[in-house]
């Protein structure tokens, strides 16, 4: 693939060059946070010195300029960490570019970060406009859209490096995009803790998704593979880098489907140098909301679960009509809650008719927030109606009396107000004290038209993964909570869950003006491996990268004890090579549990996943289809392949779920004879 590093002398000259470069600006870096550090230390001491002797306006004074020289020390070692990263890896890529043609071409170097030196610019970051011909132009005519507008002019070289502890490990010249050889080589590395950036590697369709900056919202189907997810870091760093005046890593939020996976990509963003962004699940969120309100059950994997009315209950909140119940019901709900009585004082009457008019003229407020308001509203017409020399009630009497006139006093008994609405008084099961997992976020939905709920504008963008996996009372949920730009991604073929039955039809509905983009290109498994899920899952629209490995194996055995012997034998041989990763994936996760307690001893150094898991760890690996959403393994074990277990449509959704993990190597086992599918 790569061409010898020595027929590019000039590259390696530039290469010890800008590490002379690096090694002076990481001591001077370095200097600078200690010299920062010891006058901060040195103010801290006179601080407590002195202390007591100052007066209020000097102690804030002295505590304002602490607070700065730390804030200082913070971005001193930031840029130092900049500078140690460069110096393993300086830069990537190589692009010439002759402004309009008529210029001569100036060389442009491309790393993680920017570097300048002696004010001259040395390394582009990445995320700089310039930078962006490097994704999407070949060799040729080219432009970027420049703060100032567009540049126009010619690409007349493109290279690419891959440099590790300060050497050249190959340079490559390309006339295209991304060179094939080099994304192939990247893939066909074995895979790591942690998910890892691809700045070296983005692709023309990912680079449009990454460099972004109009859509508010953003809604991208990708194909199991695709690197939805990583484009959908690398967009928050791009982000951060183009609005670092208005948009810190704090004002991001990460919406993930597990600990387990915010653990797996927790790397990406500060390797791309930026401060790790905050991350929460549906779980989490309802946990803060509720917690002084009402308790519910723990989500559950819905593949366990064997009771046909509670399947039933879920399916029917989980559905997109289902919140169309409930927005209706939020309209009528003023006429349903108030009593028809009138408001009399010393003679005055204010009837109900005009009380319920004020209720309704403030629909869009919840219950509890129309009362203040209204109370007001109700003291200036009794003020007309009786002279302003007359004596009035309080505001707060008025207040406790509008109180008094609401049937429901609690969230809970408009809830089952709402089943008695639609008639289904039937499919309600949970009480007062305790809801089911599926009643969480429709009863948030009715809790915040009676009561409320906190929006948090401190959010400026949240990025929603697996968004096949939420229903649509839940996604307004969200709206309610963040009414703040999002990226939202996912794959309608990796939906799991038996219960869900909304499309992305009706996610498209719950964001009309979102930009809608398809990654239909699969990077992860080899063309192998793909064209095999792809029979289990034809609906998948993927295209497959030109990537060969083995062929996945299906293998049947006469005994469940020779299957597991198999499967044993496999995980020695894993421990033996030099792969990183071998998930053993299973059909829930009550059978993963099971799997796990059977291999006994072979278990001493497997990790098993489940709900309450925080760590991806390299090794072995044993889990459930669910929890493997997002994950990736250099090898892929499905054991127990049935017809029963996946022989129907949900069960073979949830096989190429499992399928689409394995990177490398890919086999299924079964007692028996292998399934007819």
């Amino acid at each position: 693939m790569a061409e010898e590093t020595k027929c590019f002398p000039d590259e390696e000259a530039h290469l010890k060059m800008i590490e002379t470069i690096l090694g002076d600006e990481l001591k001077k870096a370095e200097d600078a946070v200690d010299r920062a550090e010891a006058q901060y230390q040195d103010a801290q001491k006179e601080r407590q010195d002195t202390y007591y002797d100052m007066d209020t306006r000097e102690r804030l004074a002295v505590d304002k300029a602490m607070h700065s020289m730390d804030a200082n020390i913070t971005l001193l070692d930031k840029k130092r960490q900049h500078i140690e990263k460069l110096k393993a890896s300086p830069f990537f890529a190589r692009i010439d570019f002759a402004e309009d043609r008529v210029f001569p071409a100036v060389p442009w170097y491309l790393g993680r970060f920017g570097l300048e030196h002696d004010e001259k610019l040395l390394i582009l970051d990445w995320r700089a406009p310039l930078s962006s011909m490097f994704y999407d132009y070949d060799v040729g005519p080219a432009g970027y859209n420049a703060p100032d507008g567009r540049i126009e002019g010619e690409l007349t070289l493109k290279r690419q490096f891959r440099i590790s502890g300060g050497k050249l490990d190959y340079v490559v010249d390309n006339a295209q995009t991304v060179s094939d050889g080099v994304l192939q080589e990247e893939l066909s590395r074995t895979s790591d803790e942690r998910m890892k950036t691809i700045i070296a590697t983005i692709q023309k369709e990912q680079n449009t998704v990454i460099r972004n900056e109009k859509a508010e919202t953003m809604i991208i189907q990708g194909a199991a593979g695709s690197g939805k997810t990583s484009v959908s870091l690398h967009r928050i760093a791009f982000l951060l880098y183009r609005f670092r005046d208005t948009v810190k890593a704090n004002d991001v939020m990460i919406l993930s489907p597990s600990k387990v996976f915010s653990d797996f990509i927790s790397d990406v963003i500060p390797e791309l140098g930026e401060e790790p962004v905050r991350e929460t699940d549906f779980y989490e969120i309802a946990m803060d909301l509720l917690d002084d309100v009402i308790d519910f059950q723990d989500p559950s994997d819905m593949l366990d679960e064997t009771d046909r009315r509670a399947l039933t209950r879920a399916r029917f909140r989980a559905s997109a009509e289902f919140l169309k119940l409930l927005e209706a019901y939020a309209e009528v709900l003023p006429d349903r809650i108030l009593k028809e009585k009138d408001f009399v004082y010393d003679g005055t009457v204010l009837e109900s008719e005009w009380i319920r008019e004020q209720f309704l003229f403030y629909r869009y407020d919840p219950i509890l927030e129309r009362i203040p308001v209204i109370a007001e509203e109700m003291l200036e017409e009794l003020l007309v109606r009786r002279g302003a020399r007359s004596e009035l009630p309080k505001k707060g009497f008025l207040a406790n009396w509008l109180r008094s006139q609401l049937i429901f006093k609690q969230p809970f008994a408009v809830y089952q107000d709402f089943f008695r609405y639609i008639g289904r008084e039937d499919l309600m099961n949970c009480s007062k004290k305790c809801l089911e997992w599926a009643d969480v976020y429709p009863f948030l939905y009715l809790y915040h038209r009676y009561h409320g709920l906190p929006r948090d504008r401190r959010i400026k963008h949240l990025v929603v993964d697996e968004m096949q996996d939420y229903t649509p009372v839940q996604y307004e949920v969200l709206n309610i909570l963040y009414p703040c730009e999002k990226t939202i991604l996912g794959d309608f073929s990796q939906r799991v869950d038996p219960v869900l039955t909304a499309g992305l039809m009706a996610l498209k509905e719950r964001y009309p003006k979102a930009l809608f983009v398809r990654l239909n290109k699969s990077y992860r498994s080899t063309e192998e491996i793909m064209r095999f899920a792809a029979k289990l899952c034809p609906e998948a629209e993927t295209e497959v990268i030109d990537r060969h490995g083995e062929a996945p194996e299906v293998l049947g055995f006469s005994t469940e004890e020779a299957e597991l012997s198999y499967l044993r034998s496999r995980m020695d041989a894993f421990r033996k090579s030099t792969r990183a990763s071998l998930g053993i994936i299973l059909r829930s996760q009550k059978a993963a549990d099971a799997f796990y307690e059977k291999l006994g001893e072979n278990a001493a150094d497997v990790t098993l996943l489940n709900s309450g898991s925080r760590k991806f760890r390299p090794g072995i690996t044993v889990t459930s289809v669910r929890m493997s959403k997002g994950l990736e393994f250099d090898e892929v074990l499905v054991p127990g392949v049935t017809e029963g277990q996946y022989g129907n449509e949900s069960g073979r959704m949830l096989l190429y779920v499992a399928c689409t993990r394995a990177m490398h190597r890919l086999t299924l086992t079964c007692t028996g004879e292998t399934p007819e599918f």
